[in-house]
């Protein structure tokens, strides 16, 4: 198992080009048959963008049961767990649906972020 220390490539765990370089680094081993262990020690805070983008959403390409079993955690207090949790579970969730009923959801944030003046 490969173990990528979160502080060796980011300063911080806030932003979505802080998560991308993380999730290529875990992109590179996963893709050889690696398995991986991301540690967030010396890591103080992250936002729930950052474990999106940085770790659940290989669940885009893999099973839960396959993500479960190629990628771990470490290091994360009891709130920091809680979020990832969450994270996770949510990313779960939409990367079961169906094409057809993800681009419903897709549509329905469009649709509610353009209300907000954004896009999503």
């Amino acid at each position: 198992m490969i173990r990528i220390k979160v502080k060796d490539f980011v300063s911080t765990a806030f932003s979505y080009s802080d998560a991308e370089i993380v999730r290529l680094e875990m992109d590179k081993y996963l893709k050889a048959g690696e398995n991986v262990t991301v540690d967030f020690s010396e890591i103080d805070n992250f936002t729930a963008l950052f474990l999106k983008v940085a770790l659940t959403e290989h669940l885009s390409s893999m099973s839960v049961e396959e993500y479960n079993q190629r990628i771990q955690v470490e290091n994360l207090t009891d709130l920091e767990e809680l979020v990832y949790t969450q994270c996770f579970k949510t990313a779960a969730k939409f990367y079961s649906l169906t094409p057809e009923e993800k681009e419903i959801r897709l549509q329905c944030i469009n649709e509610a972020m353009e209300e907000l003046g954004g896009s999503y």
